[in-house]
């Protein structure tokens, strides 16, 4: 079976490989940055749950 991935990558030209090389790169960094997001908001969600709990039982 032929990996279609590596196909594609060598009928490019440079300039193509360099721009899909800088968009996977980009691509990852994008995902690394919208992980991080999630888990902040889910910290700033469960102090909220907390802080509402507290002020729910007074």
């Amino acid at each position: 079976m032929i990996d279609e991935s590596k196909a594609v990558v060598s009928v490019l030209g440079d300039d193509e490989r360099a721009e899909l090389d800088w968009l996977r790169a980009e691509n990852a960094f994008l995902r690394a940055q919208c992980d991080a997001l999630v888990s902040i908001a889910g910290g700033y969600a469960r102090d909220m749950e907390v802080l509402l709990r507290r002020t729910s039982r007074r």
